[in-house]
Protein backbone atom coordinates (compact mmCIF):
# COMPACT_ATOMS: atom_id res chain seq x y z
CA UNK A 1 0.00 0.00 0.00
CA UNK A 2 2.29 2.26 0.52
CA UNK A 3 4.59 2.10 -2.97
CA UNK A 4 0.81 2.52 -4.16
CA UNK A 5 1.36 5.73 -2.36
CA UNK A 6 4.47 6.60 -3.59
CA UNK A 7 3.87 5.57 -7.68
CA UNK A 8 -0.09 6.96 -7.62
CA UNK A 9 1.33 10.42 -8.26
CA UNK A 10 3.29 9.53 -11.16
CA UNK A 11 0.71 6.86 -12.73
CA UNK A 12 -1.87 9.95 -12.58
CA UNK A 13 0.84 12.25 -13.65
CA UNK A 14 1.83 10.04 -16.83
CA UNK A 15 -2.11 9.23 -17.44
CA UNK A 16 -2.93 12.58 -17.48
CA UNK A 17 0.58 13.81 -20.16
CA UNK A 18 -0.70 10.76 -22.25
CA UNK A 19 -4.69 11.88 -22.03
CA UNK A 20 -3.69 15.52 -23.15
CA UNK A 21 -1.80 14.73 -25.92
CA UNK A 22 -3.78 12.29 -27.52
CA UNK A 23 -7.17 15.12 -26.71
CA UNK A 24 -4.74 17.42 -28.46
CA UNK A 25 -3.62 14.75 -31.41
CA UNK A 26 -7.38 14.20 -31.76
CA UNK A 27 -8.53 17.70 -32.31
CA UNK A 28 -6.09 18.65 -35.21
CA UNK A 29 -6.91 15.52 -36.84
CA UNK A 30 -11.00 16.22 -36.80
CA UNK A 31 -10.28 19.99 -37.92
CA UNK A 32 -7.91 18.87 -40.72
CA UNK A 33 -10.79 16.14 -41.69
CA UNK A 34 -13.60 18.47 -41.41
CA UNK A 35 -12.68 21.95 -41.16
CA UNK A 36 -9.78 22.85 -42.90
CA UNK A 37 -12.05 22.47 -46.33
CA UNK A 38 -14.39 25.40 -45.13
CA UNK A 39 -11.62 28.06 -44.00
CA UNK A 40 -8.92 29.96 -45.80
CA UNK A 41 -5.29 28.88 -44.56
CA UNK A 42 -4.80 31.76 -42.52
CA UNK A 43 -8.00 31.67 -40.82
CA UNK A 44 -7.89 27.94 -40.19
CA UNK A 45 -3.87 28.31 -38.40
CA UNK A 46 -5.88 30.87 -36.12
CA UNK A 47 -8.63 28.80 -35.10
CA UNK A 48 -6.61 25.79 -34.46
CA UNK A 49 -4.20 27.81 -32.73
CA UNK A 50 -6.49 29.40 -30.52
CA UNK A 51 -8.55 26.11 -29.40
CA UNK A 52 -5.21 24.27 -29.05
CA UNK A 53 -3.87 27.16 -26.63
CA UNK A 54 -7.01 26.51 -24.59
CA UNK A 55 -6.61 22.83 -24.39
CA UNK A 56 -3.51 23.64 -23.19
CA UNK A 57 -4.60 26.78 -20.62
CA UNK A 58 -7.36 24.25 -19.44
CA UNK A 59 -5.18 21.12 -18.77
CA UNK A 60 -2.30 23.88 -17.28
CA UNK A 61 -4.87 25.32 -14.78
CA UNK A 62 -5.79 21.72 -13.75
CA UNK A 63 -2.19 20.70 -13.15
CA UNK A 64 -1.62 23.89 -11.45
CA UNK A 65 -4.76 22.75 -8.83
CA UNK A 66 -3.61 19.48 -8.71
CA UNK A 67 -0.01 20.65 -7.56
CA UNK A 68 -1.20 22.00 -4.15
CA UNK A 69 -2.12 18.13 -3.36
CA UNK A 70 0.22 16.90 -0.88
CA UNK A 71 2.81 14.53 -2.01
CA UNK A 72 1.45 15.54 -6.08
CA UNK A 73 2.93 19.21 -6.23
CA UNK A 74 6.71 17.95 -8.10
CA UNK A 75 4.92 15.91 -10.68
CA UNK A 76 2.23 18.19 -11.58
CA UNK A 77 4.10 21.28 -11.01
CA UNK A 78 6.76 19.25 -13.96
CA UNK A 79 3.90 19.20 -16.50
CA UNK A 80 2.91 22.52 -16.73
CA UNK A 81 6.35 23.18 -17.99
CA UNK A 82 6.60 19.78 -20.37
CA UNK A 83 2.86 21.22 -21.91
CA UNK A 84 4.87 24.18 -22.94
CA UNK A 85 7.11 22.14 -24.17
CA UNK A 86 6.04 20.11 -26.16
CA UNK A 87 3.20 22.38 -28.49
CA UNK A 88 6.61 24.07 -29.30
CA UNK A 89 8.52 21.15 -30.71
CA UNK A 90 5.20 19.72 -32.82
CA UNK A 91 2.37 21.92 -33.03
CA UNK A 92 3.49 25.75 -33.07
CA UNK A 93 5.00 27.99 -30.24
CA UNK A 94 1.54 30.35 -30.81
CA UNK A 95 -0.13 27.37 -29.27
CA UNK A 96 2.05 27.49 -25.85
CA UNK A 97 2.04 31.34 -25.95
CA UNK A 98 -1.62 31.51 -26.14
CA UNK A 99 -1.59 29.39 -23.27
CA UNK A 100 1.01 31.33 -20.80
CA UNK A 101 -0.85 34.20 -21.51
CA UNK A 102 -4.06 33.02 -20.32
CA UNK A 103 -2.36 30.75 -17.55
CA UNK A 104 -1.02 34.52 -16.26
CA UNK A 105 -3.91 36.04 -16.38
CA UNK A 106 -5.89 33.28 -14.63
CA UNK A 107 -2.95 33.24 -11.81
CA UNK A 108 -3.36 36.59 -11.10
CA UNK A 109 -7.47 36.60 -10.97
CA UNK A 110 -7.19 33.33 -9.14
CA UNK A 111 -4.65 34.12 -6.66
CA UNK A 112 -4.02 37.60 -6.83
CA UNK A 113 -1.30 39.80 -7.62
CA UNK A 114 1.47 38.58 -5.57
CA UNK A 115 5.27 37.63 -5.54
CA UNK A 116 4.60 33.67 -5.43
CA UNK A 117 2.38 34.76 -8.39
CA UNK A 118 4.60 36.70 -10.59
CA UNK A 119 7.67 34.54 -9.58
CA UNK A 120 5.59 31.64 -12.01
CA UNK A 121 4.55 33.57 -14.51
CA UNK A 122 8.02 34.73 -14.80
CA UNK A 123 9.25 31.16 -14.52
CA UNK A 124 6.88 29.95 -17.14
CA UNK A 125 7.50 33.04 -19.88
CA UNK A 126 10.96 32.46 -19.51
CA UNK A 127 11.02 29.08 -20.01
CA UNK A 128 8.59 29.23 -23.12
CA UNK A 129 11.05 31.87 -24.72
CA UNK A 130 14.41 29.78 -23.72
CA UNK A 131 12.72 26.97 -25.76
CA UNK A 132 11.90 29.46 -28.68
CA UNK A 133 15.42 30.74 -28.98
CA UNK A 134 16.55 26.74 -28.93
CA UNK A 135 14.34 26.01 -31.51
CA UNK A 136 15.42 28.86 -33.75
CA UNK A 137 18.90 27.86 -33.09
CA UNK A 138 18.70 24.75 -33.99
CA UNK A 139 16.49 25.32 -37.06
CA UNK A 140 13.51 23.61 -35.73
CA UNK A 141 14.98 20.10 -34.87
CA UNK A 142 12.68 18.48 -32.89
CA UNK A 143 15.15 16.07 -31.12
CA UNK A 144 17.72 19.03 -30.41
CA UNK A 145 14.82 21.30 -29.55
CA UNK A 146 13.78 18.65 -26.96
CA UNK A 147 17.36 17.51 -25.83
CA UNK A 148 19.01 21.37 -25.22
CA UNK A 149 15.92 22.52 -23.67
CA UNK A 150 15.83 19.70 -20.92
CA UNK A 151 19.03 20.90 -20.27
CA UNK A 152 18.89 24.41 -19.80
CA UNK A 153 15.70 23.80 -17.97
CA UNK A 154 17.92 23.22 -15.12
CA UNK A 155 18.89 26.32 -14.62
CA UNK A 156 14.92 27.18 -13.37
CA UNK A 157 15.31 24.09 -10.90
CA UNK A 158 18.10 25.84 -8.97
CA UNK A 159 16.98 28.76 -9.20
CA UNK A 160 13.39 27.88 -7.48
CA UNK A 161 15.42 25.80 -5.24
CA UNK A 162 18.17 28.60 -4.19
CA UNK A 163 15.22 31.43 -3.89
CA UNK A 164 12.83 29.17 -2.59
CA UNK A 165 10.59 32.27 -3.02
CA UNK A 166 7.16 30.12 -2.62
CA UNK A 167 7.87 28.10 0.71
CA UNK A 168 7.85 24.74 -1.17
CA UNK A 169 11.86 24.65 -2.04
CA UNK A 170 14.10 24.63 0.72
CA UNK A 171 17.66 24.16 -0.84
CA UNK A 172 19.48 20.89 -0.76
CA UNK A 173 20.82 18.65 -3.54
CA UNK A 174 18.91 15.61 -3.39
CA UNK A 175 15.38 17.72 -3.61
CA UNK A 176 16.96 19.80 -6.69
CA UNK A 177 18.27 16.25 -8.39
CA UNK A 178 15.33 14.16 -8.24
CA UNK A 179 12.45 16.73 -9.08
CA UNK A 180 14.51 17.93 -12.08
CA UNK A 181 14.92 14.17 -13.10
CA UNK A 182 10.77 13.83 -12.60
CA UNK A 183 10.48 16.72 -15.17
CA UNK A 184 13.06 14.63 -17.63
CA UNK A 185 11.21 11.43 -16.88
CA UNK A 186 7.56 12.92 -17.60
CA UNK A 187 9.38 15.09 -20.52
CA UNK A 188 10.71 11.74 -22.28
CA UNK A 189 7.32 9.84 -21.82
CA UNK A 190 5.57 13.29 -23.70
CA UNK A 191 7.93 13.60 -25.95
CA UNK A 192 7.61 9.71 -27.20
CA UNK A 193 4.03 9.50 -26.87
CA UNK A 194 3.58 13.10 -28.79
CA UNK A 195 6.13 11.58 -31.32
CA UNK A 196 4.23 8.60 -31.86
CA UNK A 197 0.93 10.33 -31.78
CA UNK A 198 1.54 12.99 -34.41
CA UNK A 199 3.58 10.42 -36.59
CA UNK A 200 -0.15 8.44 -36.70
CA UNK A 201 -1.41 11.58 -37.56
CA UNK A 202 1.12 12.78 -40.80
CA UNK A 203 0.80 9.43 -41.88
CA UNK A 204 -2.89 8.97 -41.80
CA UNK A 205 -3.41 12.07 -43.83
CA UNK A 206 -0.45 11.65 -46.02
CA UNK A 207 -2.89 8.02 -46.86
CA UNK A 208 -5.39 9.98 -47.38
CA UNK A 209 -3.94 12.17 -50.03
CA UNK A 210 -2.19 9.80 -51.76
CA UNK A 211 -5.55 8.29 -52.06
CA UNK A 212 -7.12 11.57 -53.52
CA UNK A 213 -3.79 12.13 -55.77
CA UNK A 214 -3.18 11.15 -59.27
CA UNK A 215 0.24 9.14 -59.43
CA UNK A 216 1.23 10.11 -62.71
CA UNK A 217 0.76 14.19 -62.42
CA UNK A 218 0.62 14.43 -58.80
CA UNK A 219 -2.92 16.60 -59.99
CA UNK A 220 -6.24 15.18 -58.04
CA UNK A 221 -7.79 12.46 -58.93
CA UNK A 222 -11.08 11.76 -59.96
CA UNK A 223 -12.39 10.26 -56.11
CA UNK A 224 -11.72 13.83 -55.47
CA UNK A 225 -13.03 15.43 -58.07
CA UNK A 226 -16.17 13.61 -57.80
CA UNK A 227 -16.31 14.89 -53.87
CA UNK A 228 -15.99 18.30 -54.52
CA UNK A 229 -17.91 18.67 -57.37
CA UNK A 230 -20.70 17.33 -55.51
CA UNK A 231 -20.34 19.24 -52.67
CA UNK A 232 -19.53 22.65 -54.56
CA UNK A 233 -22.21 22.36 -56.79
CA UNK A 234 -25.24 21.39 -54.62
CA UNK A 235 -23.90 24.33 -52.21
CA UNK A 236 -24.13 26.40 -55.06
CA UNK A 237 -27.19 26.16 -56.62
CA UNK A 238 -29.26 25.89 -53.48
CA UNK A 239 -27.45 29.55 -52.36
CA UNK A 240 -27.72 31.37 -55.92
CA UNK A 241 -23.49 31.60 -56.01
CA UNK A 242 -21.52 31.75 -59.24
CA UNK A 243 -20.15 28.09 -59.31
CA UNK A 244 -18.30 27.15 -62.94
CA UNK A 245 -16.99 23.49 -64.27
CA UNK A 246 -14.00 23.59 -66.94
CA UNK A 247 -13.17 20.18 -69.03
CA UNK A 248 -10.19 20.18 -71.13
CA UNK A 249 -8.83 16.82 -72.76
CA UNK A 250 -5.25 17.18 -75.24
CA UNK A 251 -5.53 17.27 -78.80
CA UNK A 252 -5.04 14.04 -80.83
CA UNK A 253 -3.40 12.49 -77.52
CA UNK A 254 -3.61 8.96 -79.08
CA UNK A 255 -1.38 10.12 -82.14
CA UNK A 256 1.14 11.79 -79.46
CA UNK A 257 1.10 7.86 -78.16
CA UNK A 258 1.56 6.08 -81.07
CA UNK A 259 4.27 8.43 -82.74
CA UNK A 260 6.37 8.70 -79.81
CA UNK A 261 5.44 6.21 -77.47
CA UNK A 262 3.77 5.94 -74.23
CA UNK A 263 6.38 7.05 -72.20
CA UNK A 264 6.06 10.43 -74.63
CA UNK A 265 2.33 10.73 -73.30
CA UNK A 266 3.40 10.14 -69.51
CA UNK A 267 5.84 12.94 -70.11
CA UNK A 268 3.52 15.48 -71.54
CA UNK A 269 0.87 14.69 -68.97
CA UNK A 270 3.19 15.66 -66.75
CA UNK A 271 4.42 18.53 -68.23
CA UNK A 272 0.88 19.45 -68.90
CA UNK A 273 -0.31 19.47 -64.85
CA UNK A 274 2.99 21.72 -64.09
CA UNK A 275 2.08 24.13 -67.13
CA UNK A 276 -1.26 24.35 -65.83
CA UNK A 277 -0.26 24.95 -62.56
CA UNK A 278 1.69 28.17 -63.61
CA UNK A 279 -1.11 30.01 -64.50
CA UNK A 280 -1.82 32.93 -61.53
CA UNK A 281 -5.83 32.18 -61.27
CA UNK A 282 -5.23 28.63 -61.28
CA UNK A 283 -2.35 28.15 -58.29
CA UNK A 284 -4.30 27.76 -55.32
CA UNK A 285 -7.27 25.77 -57.36
CA UNK A 286 -7.29 21.75 -57.62
CA UNK A 287 -6.64 20.61 -60.59
CA UNK A 288 -8.21 17.22 -61.41
CA UNK A 289 -7.14 14.89 -63.62
CA UNK A 290 -9.75 12.38 -64.47
CA UNK A 291 -9.15 10.29 -67.50
CA UNK A 292 -6.47 9.28 -69.48
CA UNK A 293 -5.79 12.90 -71.13
CA UNK A 294 -8.80 14.45 -69.57
CA UNK A 295 -8.79 17.26 -66.73
CA UNK A 296 -11.40 19.07 -64.72
CA UNK A 297 -11.06 22.48 -63.10
CA UNK A 298 -13.88 23.74 -60.66
CA UNK A 299 -14.37 27.30 -59.90
CA UNK A 300 -16.52 29.24 -57.59
CA UNK A 301 -17.59 32.58 -57.30
CA UNK A 302 -16.77 33.23 -60.25
CA UNK A 303 -19.54 35.01 -63.17
CA UNK A 304 -19.07 32.65 -67.16
CA UNK A 305 -17.27 35.22 -68.21
CA UNK A 306 -14.72 34.91 -66.01
CA UNK A 307 -14.05 31.39 -65.91
CA UNK A 308 -14.26 31.60 -70.06
CA UNK A 309 -11.36 33.83 -69.81
CA UNK A 310 -9.60 31.81 -67.60
CA UNK A 311 -10.17 28.76 -70.03
CA UNK A 312 -9.40 30.77 -72.83
CA UNK A 313 -6.02 31.39 -70.65
CA UNK A 314 -5.30 28.03 -70.23
CA UNK A 315 -5.51 27.16 -74.06
CA UNK A 316 -3.36 29.44 -74.81
CA UNK A 317 -0.92 28.89 -72.39
CA UNK A 318 -0.42 25.25 -73.45
CA UNK A 319 -0.25 26.07 -77.06
CA UNK A 320 2.98 28.41 -76.76
CA UNK A 321 4.33 26.02 -74.09
CA UNK A 322 7.08 23.32 -75.66
CA UNK A 323 6.81 19.69 -74.82
CA UNK A 324 9.86 17.98 -75.58
CA UNK A 325 10.69 14.05 -75.44
CA UNK A 326 14.06 12.90 -76.54
CA UNK A 327 14.93 16.59 -77.66
CA UNK A 328 11.81 15.96 -80.10
CA UNK A 329 9.13 19.17 -80.05
CA UNK A 330 5.71 17.75 -79.25
CA UNK A 331 2.99 20.34 -80.11
CA UNK A 332 0.34 20.09 -77.41
CA UNK A 333 -3.20 21.72 -77.55
CA UNK A 334 -6.36 21.19 -75.98
CA UNK A 335 -9.94 21.41 -76.24
CA UNK A 336 -12.03 22.85 -73.70
CA UNK A 337 -15.56 23.27 -72.39
CA UNK A 338 -17.38 25.34 -69.87
CA UNK A 339 -20.54 25.64 -67.71
CA UNK A 340 -21.62 27.93 -65.18
CA UNK A 341 -23.97 28.14 -62.64
CA UNK A 342 -24.39 32.71 -62.66
CA UNK A 343 -24.88 34.38 -59.10
CA UNK A 344 -28.31 35.02 -58.10
CA UNK A 345 -30.21 33.46 -61.00
CA UNK A 346 -32.20 30.27 -59.79
CA UNK A 347 -31.28 27.11 -61.36
CA UNK A 348 -33.02 23.45 -61.04
CA UNK A 349 -30.05 21.81 -63.43
CA UNK A 350 -29.29 18.37 -62.18
CA UNK A 351 -25.81 17.77 -61.34
CA UNK A 352 -25.51 15.03 -63.86
CA UNK A 353 -26.99 17.62 -66.58
CA UNK A 354 -24.32 20.31 -65.07
CA UNK A 355 -21.69 18.19 -66.28
CA UNK A 356 -23.16 16.80 -69.42
CA UNK A 357 -23.04 20.71 -70.20
CA UNK A 358 -19.76 20.68 -69.98
CA UNK A 359 -18.89 17.94 -71.64
CA UNK A 360 -21.07 18.85 -75.01
CA UNK A 361 -19.74 22.13 -74.87
CA UNK A 362 -16.10 19.93 -74.98
CA UNK A 363 -17.53 18.13 -77.70
CA UNK A 364 -18.25 20.76 -79.26
CA UNK A 365 -14.93 22.74 -78.97
CA UNK A 366 -13.51 19.33 -80.75
CA UNK A 367 -15.88 19.22 -83.89
CA UNK A 368 -15.21 23.25 -84.62
CA UNK A 369 -11.16 23.10 -85.50
CA UNK A 370 -9.84 21.12 -82.00
CA UNK A 371 -7.91 23.86 -79.69
CA UNK A 372 -10.75 25.96 -78.74
CA UNK A 373 -12.56 27.25 -76.11
CA UNK A 374 -16.49 26.68 -75.91
CA UNK A 375 -18.90 27.62 -72.96
CA UNK A 376 -22.74 26.16 -72.88
CA UNK A 377 -25.37 28.41 -71.01
CA UNK A 378 -26.90 26.72 -67.85
CA UNK A 379 -30.21 28.03 -68.95
CA UNK A 380 -30.55 27.22 -73.14
CA UNK A 381 -28.11 25.09 -73.32
CA UNK A 382 -26.33 27.15 -76.43
CA UNK A 383 -22.71 27.21 -76.82
CA UNK A 384 -20.84 30.09 -77.10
Amino acid sequence: MDAFLLVEPYITGIISILGIFFIEAFIVASFKLYIKQFLSQRTYRIVITLISGLIMTLFSIYFMMMSQKEDYYLIFGNLRMIIILIPIIFLNRNISLVSVILCSVFRLFYYGMTLVSLGYIAIFTSFFLLVVVIQLIVKQNQLLTFIYSLISASIFWIWIYLTNFDGYHSYYFFAVFSDYLNFVILSIIAYVSASYLYHLNNLLFQTMEESLTDELTKLRNLKDFNAKMNEGFFKAREKKEAFSLIIFDIDYFKAINDTYGHLAGDIVLKNLAKTIQEIDELKKVDVFRVGGEEFTIILSKKNGTETVGIAEKLRKKVESTNFYYENQLIHVTVSVGVTSLVKGLRSEITLNGFMELADEALYHSKHNGRNKVFSSDVLTGEFK
